[in-house]
């Protein structure tokens, strides 16, 4: 353990995820849907296991938007 203030530990992170619907996912063309899906449920997995207290959030839960990514 070092000395530094900085240092990233589970008790002061947080893993937030903004945004992720189908009608948003589908508009990003950097990444193959598929592969951005896998990333982010493996991300939430690893927070889960490890702790990380996780934010899932949405412009509108109930728009015309398909529901959040599973």
């Amino acid at each position: 353990m070092t000395n530094n203030p900085n240092e990233l530990t589970i008790e002061n992170s947080v893993l937030v995820l903004i945004d992720h619907q189908p009608a948003v996912a589908i508009n990003v063309h950097s990444i193959d849907l598929g592969l951005l899906v896998n990333n982010v449920a493996a991300l939430a997995r690893v927070a889960k296991a490890l702790g990380v207290p996780t934010v899932l959030t949405t412009g509108s839960i109930h728009s015309a938007a398909a529901p959040a990514l599973r």
